[in-house]
């Protein structure tokens, strides 16, 4: 019923789980006349099976059914594969008005801010800071640009340099990608000095009102990130692995969710914590800074690195270098305004 030949055979760089180099095969499948291609990776070290994905046509397709999936003695493609999910193709845009077009990730970022906006207000009455509505509206738009300026700029800098200095034309193409949360974080920080020195607002309690803003922002953002399918993770056998559009077929980590489960709503839950219960100004705008750098440290394991920056010791990536600063600055903050008070 299934016979198998292998018609090509050449060398892959690394598999993107282990990173370790692998073998490429081309695999035909015959069966009750039917013949179809798809591709395989054969890894050549660890011990891991046999993974087959993408280039299936639909001959492939009707004879992978036929077969109950098998492919090859003891593989199993990841469609038929128990608890392997495909993402839908969502459409990044959600709407469109003539050439106007409205798109989800956009509309995340207008939420956000928005969310910001009713949170600073109540935060702002709460604690009994000398700001009027206008200086709210004003601080909202000033951190907005820090976001988006800082962004960019982080990006540029950390993550890929040579491109734009190669491409300067480049370098205000925002629309093509490149956002970098920790440049946007140090250009938020800046604004928030500015302000408070203008404003004459201790800078600590500003700190802790962008403590609270900043999981909604990054939860709503990791949402985007997921709609558009972006930013997904390592290649993964766990059952919740999922197939990207545009990926290489395997199976990836949704690490985009994991951030927002993380970055979101649980770091959202913790800073509310400590705004809460700590008598000390800014415990909880460092509670955030902590958090962060912690749990994005942790997510990064199972998130794909820039293609163009890759492994720092074969191990750790960028995001995880400019996080673990984050995470030690914040845990000393904490404890030291802890002490003081």
């Amino acid at each position: 019923r299934n016979t198998t030949k292998t018609i090509a055979s050449s060398a892959y760089p690394h598999c993107a789980r282990c990173q370790k180099p692998s073998e490429f095969m081309k695999i035909a499948i015959v069966g009750a006349g039917i013949v179809g291609v798809t591709t395989a990776y054969e890894l050549a070290q660890d011990g891991h099976a046999v993974t087959v994905f993408e280039q299936r046509s639909a001959a492939a397709e009707e004879a992978s059914f036929a077969t109950g999936g098998l492919l090859a003695p003891g593989v199993l493609s990841p469609w038929s594969a128990p608890g392997t999910m495909q993402m839908p193709n969502i459409d990044p845009v959600f709407l469109s008005i003539g050439p106007l077009q409205f798109r989800w990730y956009g509309l995340m970022y207008v939420l956000a801010f928005i969310a910001s906006y009713f949170i600073i207000r109540s935060e702002v009455k709460r604690k009994q800071l000398p700001l009027t509505t206008d200086d709210v509206s004003d601080l909202v738009f000033y951190a907005a640009l820090g976001v988006v300026l800082g962004g960019r700029i982080g990006y540029i800098l950390f993550y890929n340099l040579g491109f734009y200095l190669a491409n300067p034309l480049k370098l205000l193409a925002v629309w093509e990608g490149g956002m970098s949360f920790h440049g946007g974080f140090l250009g938020v920080v800046l604004v928030l000095v500015l302000y408070a020195r203008r404003k004459n607002v201790a800078f600590m309690s500003l700190i802790d009102i962008a403590g609270l803003c900043s999981p909604v922002g990054l939860g709503l953002g990791r949402i985007g990130n997921f709609i558009n399918a972006e930013l997904y993770g390592r290649a993964t056998d766990m059952p919740w692995g999922m197939i990207f559009p545009g990926s290489d077929g395997q199976p990836k980590n949704p690490s985009q969710l994991y951030e927002a489960f993380l970055e979101g709503l649980v770091l959202f839950f913790l800073v509310r914590f400590a705004s809460r219960k700590s008598a000390a100004t800014g415990v909880a705008g460092w509670t955030f800074v902590a958090g962060y750098g912690l749990f994005r440290f942790i997510v990064e394991f199972f998130r794909q690195p820039d293609a163009q920056v890759g492994f720092f010791f074969k191990w750790f990536s960028m995001g995880q270098f400019l996080s673990l600063p984050m995470f030690l600055l914040g845990i000393f903050m904490i404890f030291r305004l802890s002490r003081r008070t």
